[in-house]
């Protein structure tokens, strides 16, 4: 499989470690099937980090499955997105993937540190009471 999964912070950051080549479809259908654990059951919002630093290129259907995935809410209960990635190609895509689908929520960053830095932040502006998704 060419990514790997990390939960910390007691499940409120998931770190998606995305490696070449990668198939967004099969990354799409883990998701779904694992997506219950990680994000609809969680008490509180869920924190993803694409960490992209070791993506060289982007899938042929980076763009038709990224909007594919927005549209079908692939999470139900996400906090902030970080997409790491050195390469400002990559950063920039990000960003008008952003705009296109006008989801506020995510970032980019240089750095896995950078991008943890603002999971943490975002975690103490989430606090722990009244964030609970709607039952």
């Amino acid at each position: 499989m060419p990514f790997s999964v990390e939960v910390l912070h007691e499940g409120r950051v998931v770190i998606f470690h995305l490696v070449d080549p990668v198939n967004l479809l099969d990354f799409k259908t883990f998701l779904q099937e694992e997506g219950t654990k990680l994000f609809d059951e969680s008490q509180h919002p869920v924190n993803v980090v694409y960490d992209c630093l070791k993506f060289n290129r982007l899938p042929v259907d980076a763009l038709a499955q990224g909007m594919g995935m927005s549209r079908a809410h692939v999470f139900t209960y996400t906090g902030v997105v970080v997409v790491v990635s050195a390469q400002m190609f990559l950063k920039s895509l990000t960003n008008l993937f952003v705009r296109l689908t006008r989801l506020e929520k995510v970032e980019t960053a240089g750095s896995l540190e950078e991008a943890l830095t603002r999971m943490e932040a975002a975690i103490k502006t989430q606090g722990y009471q009244g964030d609970s998704p709607p039952k």
